[in-house]
This record gives structure tokens, C-alpha cells and sequence, in this order.
């Protein structure tokens, strides 16, 4: 899922930011690193943004025997001072054996060894307001799947099926999958991790169009596709993109 844009010197590509243990990145990703001169991600790691302001606990907005059930799945891991949808993040790969690392480690390791400086679109801040803004209620609603024994084995099958997709550089499939996920099926979640961050990013990468250096974006690849994807909105502003890979 690797696209040009436009007729000038700019890229995006779709990511996946884990994969399925043993398996392969697409020859695009080293070929992408190699043709660029400018990198822009998502936003910056910032653990700060995962976690309570001090004196709160997420266990206050959570039913207790469903609390308890967290509890028990996540033991030994301290918690109650996440928010709680970075507990949902917690929950869903609380079992890490089936996954390997993506495209952004990787982009931000050749990135270290070739002196090349990494952007990004947003700031982890920003990123972390549109998910504090969803009702804590909504994303408890979220729950109840993830604390079900056979939910680590439901979600690998969903990453499964989505590198499949994506490595074949299907979109249209690699969007059916990803939306039929916990958290996409739910209307405000939806919104916020991925159409108003759309929206937010538009006028940035507009003005990145004319660069005279090669700039490759790299967002994660369920914001490209639908009609509020990242591509069907820089179309209706007259900046088509055609597959490169």
C-alpha cells in the first residue's frame, strides 16, 4: 500500500505497526526508506500520553467483576493508572508471542543509521485528546470481547488476515477487516483514531505537494481507505495518487 501523490516528489504509504511473527515486510518498505529524503510519522512515541493525570485510577470507571477479569488477565502488569484505552491496547496483545515488529520501528531504526531526521503529522498530544474525548463508558462497551480466553486468538487471526491484504496491497480488503475490529465497529472510536486525525493531517500534507525533496508519510493503513480516508479526501481537494506497490 504504497501510493504517489500527485505528479511531484511526495508518497504515502499504509502501515501496519505489528505484524504477524515470521513474517516479512513488503519489498516496498526498505525501497520506500531508500527513495526518501524527508520521513513523516503519526506522531512521536510519548509513554506520558498513555496514563491518568496523578490521583485518578481507570478502575473507577469500570464494573468490578470486569475489573476483576482485567486484573486477572493482565497480572503482574500495573494498570490502574492507564487510561482506559490504553487498557483496551493492553488487552488486545497481552499476549505478544504471535506478533513482530512493523514498518515504523523499522523506518525508525534506517532512519538512526542512515542520518536521516523523522517528522510527524502530529503531536502525541493531539493524538491523545481525540481518544481522551470519547465517553469512558463507550470503551468499557469495548471490553467485554477482549476478556474472552479465546480473544488473543480472535485477534491474531484479524492481524492475520489484514497483513495478508496488505502485503498483497489490497485496500479494499484490508479495510473490510480492519472495521470489523472491536474498537472500529464503535461509531466514536472510529471518528476519533481515524477520521478526525484525517481530517487534522490534511492541510499538512497539502503543503508538503509541491517539496522539492522526495517526502514519504507513513500512516497506519486503515486511514487510507473509505470516503473519509486519507485518499478520498486529498481527491476531492484535486490531489489524485495512483499504487505504486
Amino acid at each position: 500500500m504504497y501510493y504517489q501523490l500527485a505528479d511531484g516528489n511526495l508518497r504515502i504509504a499504509g502501515s501496519m505497526h505489528l505484524i504477524p511473527a515470521g513474517q516479512q515486510l513488503p519489498m516496498w518498505v526498505p525501497q520506500a526508506c531508500q527513495w526518501s529524503h524527508r520521513v513523516f510519522l503519526e506522531h512521536d512515541n510519548d509513554p506520558s500520553i498513555f496514563t491518568l493525570p496523578l490521583g485518578t485510577r481507570a478502575s473507577a470507571n469500570v464494573p468490578v467483576d470486569m475489573w476483576k477479569r482485567i486484573a486477572d488477565l493482565l497480572s503482574g502488569q500495573q494498570f490502574d493508572d492507564l487510561k482506559l484505552w490504553a487498557i483496551c491496547v493492553r488487552l488486545a496483545f497481552r499476549d505478544p508471542s504471535g506478533f513482530a515488529r512493523g514498518v515504523e520501528p523499522f523506518m525508525r531504526q534506517f532512519a538512526v543509521e542512515n542520518g536521516r531526521a523523522i517528522e510527524f503529522l502530529e503531536s502525541p498530544a493531539e493524538f491523545a485528546t481525540l481518544l481522551d474525548a470519547v465517553d469512558s463508558s463507550v470503551i468499557v462497551s469495548t471490553m467485554p470481547p477482549m476478556l474472552e480466553e479465546e480473544a488473543p486468538r480472535r485477534n491474531l487471526k484479524l492481524i492475520n488476515d489484514m497483513y495478508e491484504a496488505w502485503y498483497q496491497s489490497d485496500v479494499a480488503s484490508f479495510d473490510r477487516v480492519y472495521l470489523s475490529t472491536a474498537l472500529m465497529k464503535i461509531v466514536e472510536l472510529r471518528a476519533a483514531m481515524i477520521d478526525r486525525r484525517n481530517e487534522n493531517w490534511l492541510s499538512k500534507i497539502e503543503s508538503l505537494v509541491p517539496s522539492l525533496q522526495n517526502t514519504l508519510i507513513v500512516v497506519g493503513a486503515g486511514h487510507l481507505a473509505g470516503d473519509q480516508g486519507i485518499l478520498s479526501l486529498l481527491a476531492r481537494r484535486g490531489i489524485g495518487s495512483r499504487l505504486l506497490a
